[in-house]
């Protein structure tokens, strides 16, 4: 996992903030660029902004990974991933913004591309991707091939080492087939990365909504976030499901997204304060 001090007063430093603290007792000296630290068997790195700063050692920090999930494919989960790799990319954030596995185009890679300015190419974006618009892992054995959950995993933990910021966007639902015998569910737990699901703010979504905390064990569903976004055309319970959801999950930890058109631009979008606000207390819960 990639460390890095954090600096005060700002979104930015509001972004390091969602990082996991680092239980050091005294401040220390780094000398050099990086101090090489190992927890769990993982190694970290702090990475200084210049050699020998004396820092804190309560800015220590360890750079969280959000995966993105859904309730279903067509939910959202693109365009949330993409506010939110603009947002960190203009907090001037090495930001990794990965949709590892896709099927039936490479529309939403793209997308990411397109948000980070293209400091990602596509194939580290999306190293698989498949032509027939069905589960990936179905996609993938029409063309003879096959996607492996460590090969997933070992990519985005390259990136985790290369990052400030780590987004990762799943395919389909939670459970939905990524590859062989893995989903989401799978690397959330691999990664012990935040979940972040996006859901369409329509009627029936709450027992959708529901379902998929259950999935999940009380562990991770304890850090996960949703964000309902409002569809095209709203229904009966567009606006509506925030407040039922509540009954079940924390409200503090529920967003919603509008409705922005087709096509948007998450440069643009990022610029709006009610949307910058919004991704901003997203990521730092």
């Amino acid at each position: 996992m990639c460390m890095r001090v954090a600096s005060g007063g700002s979104e930015r430093s509001a972004a390091f903030s969602a990082c996991v603290k680092i239980q050091v007792q005294h401040a220390v000296r780094l000398s050099g660029r990086s101090l090489r630290l190992h927890e769990a068997g993982q190694k970290m790195w702090i990475q200084t902004l210049s050699p020998d700063l004396p820092v804190p050692a309560s800015f220590f920090c360890v750079v969280k990974t959000w995966f993105i999930t859904g309730t279903d494919t067509g939910a959202g989960k693109t365009v949330l991933t993409s506010l939110l790799a603009r947002y960190l990319y203009e907090l001037g954030l090495r930001v990794a913004a990965l949709k590892p596995v896709c099927s039936g185009g490479r529309d939403d890679a793209r997308l990411l591309f397109n948000a980070i300015d293209g400091s990602l190419t596509m194939d580290e974006i999306n190293p698989w991707y498949f032509q027939a618009a069905i589960a990936p892992t179905l996609a993938a054995r029409q063309e003879n091939k096959s996607v492996s959950r460590r090969a997933v995993h070992a990519h985005i933990q390259n990136w985790r080492e290369k990052s400030e910021a780590i987004l990762v966007e799943g395919a389909g639902g939670l459970l939905s087939p990524l590859g062989v015998k893995f989903n989401s569910r799978d690397l959330i737990v691999d990664l012990d990365a935040t979940p972040i699901i996006v859901a369409p703010d329509k009627l029936g979504v709450v027992n959708q909504l529901l379902l998929t905390l259950e999935a999940l064990s009380a562990k991770t569903t304890a850090k996960a976030r949703i964000v309902l976004v409002s569809p095209a055309t709203p229904d009966t319970a567009t606006g509506s499901n925030a407040g039922l959801l509540a009954e079940s999950f924390p409200a503090k930890r529920t967003f919603s997204l509008p409705w922005l058109g087709k096509p948007y631009s998450p440069e643009e979008v990022v610029r709006r304060p009610d949307i910058r606000q919004m991704l901003q207390q997203v990521l730092e819960m």
